[in-house]
Order: C-alpha cells, then sequence, then structure tokens
C-alpha cells in the first residue's frame, strides 16, 4: 500500500466538514429569509390595510361673526392615509366649503338700486392625524384633528345682459340676442393657515359608512372664518 492521508485530512472528514459547512450556509440563509417575512407578517398584523381613502359631502352651518353674514353652505371631502395601526394613522385631506353671502338689509324707506348675490368659497389642505378608538359590533368612534392651508374666495355678482347667439339642439337653428348673465361686481382670495378638530363615527367592515362633524378656523385677517361642517361618506 502507498502512503495513506493524514488522519485530519482523509476523505469522511472532508465530506463531514462540507456537510457543516453547507448547514452553516443554509441556516444563515434560511434566517435571512425568515427575518422579512416575519417582518411583513408583522406588519400585516398591525392593519390589515395599511393604505386608506375616503370621500364624504354634507352641510356646513356658519357660526359666529361668519355665519352672521352667510347662510348655511355645503362641503364635500376626500382624503387619503396610512395607518400605523389599528388606532393611529395620518390622513392627507382636501375639504371644499361653499357658502351664500347675505347682504346687509336696506334702510328703511331706500330701494335698492342694484340686486345683488355673493358666495364664500373654502378649498383647504391639511395633514390630519386619526385616533379611533376600539370598535364595538362593527362600530367605531374616532377623534381628528387637521392643520393646514385654506384659500378663502369671495364673489359678488349682479344680474345682467349681454350680446350673444343662443342655439336649440333639438330644431336646429341658432339666433342672436341678448342673454342673461352675472356680472362679477368684486370678488377677493386669500391663503391663510386654518385647522379643524372634531368627531364621527363610522359602521361597517371592509367599506364603511361615516358620519363627521368638525369645528372649522381659519385666521382671516378681517372676519375669522368658523364654521361646523358636518359631512356623511363611505371609507375604504
Amino acid at each position: 500500500m502507498g502512503p495513506g492521508l493524514p488522519l485530519d485530512r482523509s476523505p469522511k472528514k472532508y465530506i463531514a466538514g462540507a456537510q457543516k459547512g453547507i448547514e452553516s450556509r443554509g441556516g444563515a440563509v434560511k434566517i435571512f429569509l425568515v427575518l422579512p417575512i416575519a417582518f411583513t407578517f408583522t406588519l400585516c398584523g398591525q392593519e390589515s390595510k395599511p393604505i386608506t381613502g375616503y370621500v364624504g359631502m354634507g352641510l356646513t352651518p356658519p357660526i359666529s361673526g361668519f355665519g352672521s353674514r352667510h347662510d348655511t353652505g355645503g362641503n364635500f371631502l376626500a382624503g387619503i392615509g396610512y395607518r400605523f395601526n389599528r388606532t393611529f394613522g395620518v390622513n392627507f385631506e382636501y375639504t371644499f366649503n361653499e357658502l351664500d353671502y347675505i347682504f346687509p338689509e336696506t334702510p328703511l324707506g331706500q330701494r335698492a338700486e342694484t340686486v345683488l348675490h355673493g358666495h364664500t368659497r373654502l378649498h383647504g389642505f391639511t395633514l390630519a392625524p386619526r385616533i379611533t378608538l376600539p370598535s364595538i359590533r362593527l362600530v367605531n368612534t374616532y377623534v381628528t384633528a387637521g392643520y393646514g392651508i385654506y384659500d378663502r374666495s369671495f364673489q359678488v355678482t349682479t344680474p345682467g345682459l349681454t350680446t350673444g347667439i343662443v342655439c336649440d339642439p333639438w330644431w336646429g337653428f341658432c339666433t342672436g340676442g341678448l342673454v342673461p348673465v352675472d356680472v362679477v361686481v368684486a370678488e377677493h382670495s386669500t391663503w391663510k393657515q386654518g385647522y379643524n378638530v372634531g368627531l364621527g363615527v363610522e359602521f361597517g367592515r371592509n367599506v364603511k359608512f361615516f358620519a363627521d362633524v368638525r369645528y372649522l378656523w381659519i385666521a382671516t385677517r378681517d372676519v375669522r372664518v368658523s364654521a361646523f361642517p358636518v359631512a356623511f361618506g363611505v371609507h375604504f
């Protein structure tokens, strides 16, 4: 027989060492595979739908000095948000409110020279944290507060006439003449900071219906905008 291999260089030792190396590397691979999966399931366990959205509309009763010059108007809201867990989330929200302006009454014994119409529009963009309380039989109560910027635009119009062409699509003819229009007498727009705070109730499992009431305040210079928008909509 020729010279044999040293004891520490035997084929069995090589095979055993290789198996141990493969097992150790396989364990590391398993760890690197399992950790991201476990992390993903942990996030999913915190909230099955982290990205949410909602739309709604309703009425906007004005209050305080702002309410003395405006009728109850309408509103629209839409938002998209991220839920960190089942309790806390943050929403980016757009709101729109429109209210008719009430002009001061004409003093007794005087006749109004012109008929005026006016309206105020409010466009808001806010970042709104939200806290959702534990649900009771698929009914959730939440508290929200938002801070951001608002555009308040005010416009006054009066009825007027202008020349134009009127076409009748049914009979297929056009004619020229006087056309009633709204003539803009005055308008003004300004961007100001503001906030809203309120609470709501929603019910349902996947797609939820909600009722929401807020206190709205905008730091306009002359008369502070303040109102209580009430909205009804769908949260998905």
